[in-house]
């Protein structure tokens, strides 16, 4: 270990003498012995001495490599690389190659032999008959020594029976689980009560070696022994702390592996808790992070492979503070131990409430899959939890304006804008006097596509793509279709390839179940050029229409109408900004919402709003302003838990 903290050291001052950081050329210098390529060190450093030699060189060359592997791989931008010093030797790591690691069996012993490189007959305790197929690492970990031997293990095959459980993590209970049959389980309900006890001691053994190593002056020999002994206090408490966590994961793993089949487990992010709390928390932030939830997640991923269980990684959301009973959200629950439901007085356990929310809105596909570690019996698992839980959601749906709505931008404008803006001024001359802007922006883009031979069709398609989007609109599609199972639309007077491309470059296509829009197609010119045509989505000849509120092209609240005659739906949420906005919201019913844009700061100004004011009377659905995809992903949330 001194050997190899000599040697990343040497690094780093090498790295701040000369800014080189190359683990090759450094290896020269620090590392081998003899090499080919003449290197010169930097004033006041020299070659390694005769006893660093003695060290296996693949050892010295790892400690070498990990002086800069977070500076090359950029991790390393506003501070300085430090040295590593003698109290970290704790935790140590050195990795060995296969070929040169073997293990040696005594006849009549319990241990074996284990040799590395240079190092010999090094005894171990392990499993008869380990061998050594894959590299291996040595690990010094709180002043104990260990030998990492990876083996191949065959996943069992496991009867897939239909036992389930849902698992909530927190802080003052590890785990809070409830399955299938009813039953509840808390595991690590007293755990915390045991690790602030060793906390307490580390942090007392702290403070004493904090007050000797402070002391001005010369120190007696009492004071030395007093704080090597609060150091052994200290190094033996963090161990206890990370061995009473190690078995907490080790014991809970076993047991849900050993009961159940399907696990759900959602993600808990300590880390973003923790950022967001504020200082006065520090002994949340310790206690939070030190049950490490994360390592649990990836140990029992782990164990579900090799046992043949399926483990379910899904999302947590707002199932604290939904209702068991009612589904109603309770949002001032705080922390307290216990919900109790302000609208239909239902009371649970805080935890219990929340496993039996993920359990019910997993199963019926109102919460986010995120990881599905599935063996193909456990499909019988996902009909058992069908039959065993059944969430009514109702059928909700949701209609998008596209332009200046779902994007923050005119998309047929914005085309213009990018490849031939001296032309929006006849856009808008051409359409005052024919105020039917389908024809007027396929006659205007025909002269676009003449007038400037190198934009194509494929390159207005990808410029109108990277239209600027609401910030967290994409969000609020998703959250409306993943967590609660509602359906999408667009009702827009744009286009349907501008639509489409924006859709696609957004990953947004999968989630919106139709789009009501003019129709646009290539069509190939007489000289071999392609150019893209806007039709009407209602033929002037065809289908005349006679809407106050709406242009002769489409009227949205005939398409509206026609939606809602198709399909019964419980409720629908319509998020607009323009004038032609206005039909549909009329139309729309009192336990309906419609979401109307707001005047922006800058003073560009949106016609829904100011035409609903106009004209209270005659929309009876509930108004919504809004400025921002934010505020839209807000009022989703709520409107979908109060629905």
């Amino acid at each position: 270990m001194g050997t190899c903290r000599w040697t990343y050291n040497q690094a780093v001052a090498h790295f701040r003498k000369t800014n080189v950081y190359r683990a090759d050329s450094l290896r020269d210098l620090y590392v081998t012995k003899t090499t080919i390529n003449e290197q010169v060190c930097p004033k006041d450093m020299g070659p390694p001495p005769e006893w660093a030699f003695d060290t296996p060189k693949n050892f010295r060359f790892i400690a070498l490599h990990r002086a800069f592997s977070n500076k090359r791989n950029g991790n390393i931008t506003k501070f300085k690389i430090g040295f590593k010093n003698k109290k970290e030797s704790r935790f140590f790591t050195i990795c060995e190659d296969a070929k040169d690691a073997r293990i040696t069996y005594v006849p009549g012993q319990s241990r074996a032999l284990l040799s590395i490189s240079k190092m010999k007959d090094i005894p171990i305790r392990c499993d008869p008959g380990l061998s050594i197929a894959n590299d291996i690492q040595i690990l010094n970990d709180n002043g104990f020594w260990y030998a990492a031997i990876p083996t191949f293990v065959r996943p069992s095959d496991n009867v897939n029976l239909g036992r389930a459980v849902a698992l909530d993590p927190g802080l003052k209970a590890f785990m809070t689980g409830v399955d299938l049959c009813g039953n509840s389980i808390h595991i690590g309900r007293g755990t915390r009560d045991q690790l602030d006890k060793l906390r307490g001691k580390a942090a007392d053994a702290q403070r004493v070696m904090a007050e000797i190593k402070n002391m001005h002056g010369h120190r007696s020999g009492k004071q030395w022994k007093t704080f090597a002994r609060a150091k052994r206090t200290f190094d033996c408490a963090t161990a206890k702390i990370k061995n009473c966590v190690k078995e907490l994961h080790y014991q809970t793993c076993a047991y849900l592996t050993k009961h159940y089949d399907t696990i759900l487990l959602p993600i808990f992010t300590s880390k973003q808790m923790v950022k967001k709390s504020c200082a006065r928390n520090h002994t949340f932030n310790k206690m939070l992070l030190g049950l490490k939830h994360y390592q649990f997640r990836e140990l029992l991923r782990a164990k579900c492979e090799v046992t043949g269980i399926s483990l379910v990684v899904c999302s947590e959301m707002y199932t604290t503070q939904t209702c068991g009973n009612c589904s109603r959200l309770h949002l001032k629950i705080g922390n307290t131990d216990m919900f109790n439901c302000p609208h239909c007085d239902y009371i649970a356990g805080r935890d219990l409430n929340a496993a039996f929310n993920i359990l019910r809105f997993t199963c019926a596909g109102s919460l986010a899959v995120h990881t599905n570690i599935v063996r193909p019996t456990v499909m019988e698992t996902a009909d058992l939890l069908m039959n065993f839980v059944w969430y009514d959601m109702a059928d909700v749906l949701v209609i998008f304006d596209f332009d200046e709505s779902l994007v923050n931008k005119d998309s047929d404008t914005y085309a213009i804008q990018c490849f031939h803006p001296e032309l929006l001024a006849s856009l808008q001359t051409r359409y005052a006097e024919n105020p039917v802007w389908p024809n007027v922006f396929d006659d205007v883009l025909q002269i676009l596509i003449q007038e400037r031979p190198e934009v194509t069709p494929e390159l207005i398609c990808k410029q109108v793509a990277e239209i600027p989007i609401q910030e967290r609109m994409v969000d609020a599609v998703r959250m409306a279709v993943e967590h609660f199972g509602a359906e999408v639309k667009i009702v827009s007077d744009g286009n349907r390839m501008y639509i489409e491309s924006v859709l696609k470059h957004q990953g947004l296509a999968p989630y919106i179940s139709e789009i009501v829009t003019n129709p646009a197609d290539h069509e190939v010119l007489e000289n071999g050029r392609s150019t893209i045509r806007i039709r009407p989505y209602h033929s002037d000849h065809l289908n005349p229409i006679k809407c106050p509120w709406c242009p002769s092209n489409l009227c949205k609240g005939k398409v509206l109408d026609a939606i809602r005659s198709s399909k019964s739906y419980d409720r629908v949420l319509y998020v607009g900004d323009g004038t032609g906005d206005f039909c549909p919201a009329s139309r729309l019913t009192k336990n309906d919402i419609v979401f109307a844009r707001a005047d922006a700061p800058d003073g560009r100004a949106f016609g829904l709003k100011e035409l609903i004011d106009s004209n209270p009377t005659m929309v009876k659905a509930s108004v919504m302003p809004w400025s921002t995809g934010d505020d839209i992903y807000r009022h989703f949330a709520d409107a979908f838990h109060a629905n």
